[in-house]
């Protein structure tokens, strides 16, 4: 179950928590496609989003029961491509 889905600030991607099947799923939000399901912690849901420096934005996903914060560089290397992401912490 899809808990907070926010677009990213340069609304690149739509990131979201799925409390129910321990995933991150990753939206490309210009061609509405699926990039990249990531398994995460149960219960992870709650994404914000900040500036990286250098550019672009981390995601910052949390997670209900694991008392961790997981961060993700959806765009790496600044390519634009979406489907390069990362875990970044």
């Amino acid at each position: 179950m899809p808990i907070q889905t926010p677009v990213s600030p340069d609304i690149k991607v739509v990131i979201t928590g799925h409390t129910l099947t321990g995933t991150i799923t990753i939206i490309d939000a210009v061609t509405d496609t699926l990039v990249a399901m990531v398994p995460c912690d149960p219960d992870c849901h709650g994404v914000n989003f900040g500036a990286k420096a250098g550019g672009g934005y981390y995601a910052y996903i949390n997670s209900k029961f694991s008392n961790r914060l997981i961060v993700m560089d959806y765009d790496p290397n600044g390519d634009g491509n979406v489907a390069d992401d990362v875990i970044a912490g």
